[in-house]
């Protein structure tokens, strides 16, 4: 497959060659979740056994996919590509109990495997191109399971490169599990993870394949949080890593989180089948911080569930998932939000939630994108905030002595009409 490297890809590759003498360990290049050029479409493997001569035939087809490049992280990516993308997880076998065959020849006959194919495929196609590659056969956890130890058999592969292993899990990075069916998803999530983000949702049966010098242990795997692929892709760390497993927290519970890049942080929590309120949850942005902010109505053990995803994309990724124990709930009341607050992600910053009386002092602080400006219906008198720039408006209001009080905006300074966007309820003194 002759493609010359693209102008970001040698970018990377120079940078790897000046740093790694320096550092010891090889500083893997960072991939974006992009397919390697022409992999989507390219022609499938010979699907014969060793006994039809396949080792040759898989050979010659490896050699002709990696023609042209030389760089080792890049050939095995190839290869983890077509592996991801061609491949389908094979839903009725898992949910059957009744297994095919995984070997080479059959998973690229039918195009369908369980994680035991993916594996295999993989490695076959790595050692066909001159590398090591090992399969690792284990245990991972998946978010939203009742029994927070119920795990499933599974299997992936570590590569070696340059004489250091590097973990890859084709079947992860495939797509995913959407209650019995699946849904096709490409992702470098699991491309070269790192051995202590793997150990977030991955056990291998053999310790010496945690690939940690201080190994976890089975009890150890279950008490850490668990962190997906997103997660390590947008953060640097967060407060949430040092956490266990049933940690005991009050309100309200604030967890700071440093981010690689720009991203979404959103959270939802919830009690067995009870989902609760999004207003639950609210992240505020400083310079170099998020922080999520949490209340939980009722004492109990709650399940946190983390998202991220890229800003202005509707798509969110499950990044993590923890229990929480809470020994008093607490209750507040939120503003009823319209659907042009929500359509323009519009925020409440101050005051946090919980009751508003009349006649109490209060300041409110509003992001408000694509407006304008904003006022407060009270009185039938319209209230105007300040606008402090970057869709940020405020006011320090004695609430008047009214039952409810509505915020309005209007997207530009000569606009006669208002969209309705929050309203408040006003408790009597």
């Amino acid at each position: 497959m002759k493609r010359g490297l693209r102008e970001s890809e040698l970018a990377l590759i120079l940078l790897l060659l000046l740093i790694s003498p320096i550092c010891g360990r090889e500083i893997v290049p960072s991939f974006k979740d992009e397919p390697y050029p022409g992999v989507g479409s390219y022609e499938a493997p010979p699907a014969v056994s060793k006994e039809e001569g396949g080792r040759n035939a898989l050979g010659e087809w490896v050699f002709r996919f990696l023609e042209g490049q030389e760089e080792e992280f890049l050939r095995i990516k190839m290869l983890h590509d077509w592996v991801s993308l061609h491949i389908t997880y094979d839903t009725e076998a898992l949910f059957s109990g009744r297994i095919p065959p995984q070997d080479t020849a059959s998973v690229l006959r039918k195009k369908r495997a369980v994680c035991e194919g993916y594996a295999r495929l993989f490695q076959a196609l790595v050692t066909a191109s001159g590398a090591e590659c090992v399969i690792i056969r284990g245990e991972v956890r998946l978010p939203l399971r009742k029994e927070k130890r119920e795990t499933l058999s599974h299997a992936w592969n570590a590569v070696k490169i340059r004489n250091e292993w590097y973990l890859v899990d084709t079947t992860w990075d495939a797509g995913f599990l959407s209650g019995e069916g699946y849904k096709p998803r490409y992702s470098t999530a699991y491309l070269f993870i790192p051995a202590h983000e793997m150990i977030s949702t991955h056990l291998p049966e053999d310790p010496v394949w945690q690939l940690l010098e201080k190994r976890v242990t089975r009890d150890e795997f279950f008490r850490r949080p668990l962190l997906t692929g997103p997660y390590f892709d947008y953060f640097d760390r967060s407060s949430l890593e040092e956490m266990r497993e049933g940690t005991g927290v009050s309100n309200p519970f604030i967890l700071d989180f440093i981010p690689k890049k720009k991203v979404r942080l959103t959270a939802r929590i919830h009690k067995g089948r009870e989902f609760f309120p999004g207003e639950l949850a609210w992240v505020d942005e400083e310079e170099e911080k998020l922080s999520l902010t949490l209340l939980f109505p009722e004492s109990g053990v709650f399940d946190l569930l983390l998202f991220a995803g890229d800003p202005g994309e509707a798509r969110m990724e499950l990044a993590g998932e923890i229990s929480l124990r809470v020994a008093e709930g607490v209750s507040y009341t939120f503003p009823v939000a319209y659907r042009d607050f929500n359509e323009h992600q519009g925020r409440l910053l101050l005051p946090r939630p919980g009751p508003l009386k009349q006649g109490e002092y209060v300041t409110f602080r509003f992001l408000l994108p694509g407006y304008a400006k904003a006022a407060f219906l009270a009185h039938e008198e319209m209230i105007p905030l300040a606008p402090e720039g970057n869709g940020i408006f405020s006011l320090g209001l004695r609430l008047p002595r009214v039952e409810e009080l509505t915020l309005y905006g209007a997207e530009s300074e000569e606009a006669g009409s208002w969209d309705g966007l929050l309203k408040f309820s006003l408790e009597k003194h």
